[in-house]
């Protein structure tokens, strides 16, 4: 449900930056390629340093996700299962 204008614009972008308009009309099946533990791997390796805010009913949380983590130490296993399994 996009409009022409922003169809247009991702053609156009992926023909500058990727040589190749075919590209956008291809990025959702390579994004279904991704699996959660691809995902995760990525966080893990680039997300050093990020604050969590969660806004709602406090007591419907795990206060300890919140809480700082010494920077050694691995984020929690992803509780996202992933309908691809590659």
């Amino acid at each position: 449900m996009e409009t022409n204008a922003a169809q247009a614009a991702t053609l156009a972008l992926n023909e500058i930056l990727f040589n190749d308009w075919k590209r956008s009309l291809r990025i959702n099946e390579d994004l279904k390629k991704v699996s959660t533990e691809d995902v995760n791997k990525a966080f893990n390796k680039y997300v050093q340093e990020i604050t969590w805010v969660y806004q709602g009913d406090t007591s419907k949380v795990n206060p300890a996700l919140y809480r700082a983590m010494p920077a050694n130490s691995k984020l929690p296993n992803s509780k996202v299962s992933g309908g691809n399994k590659n």
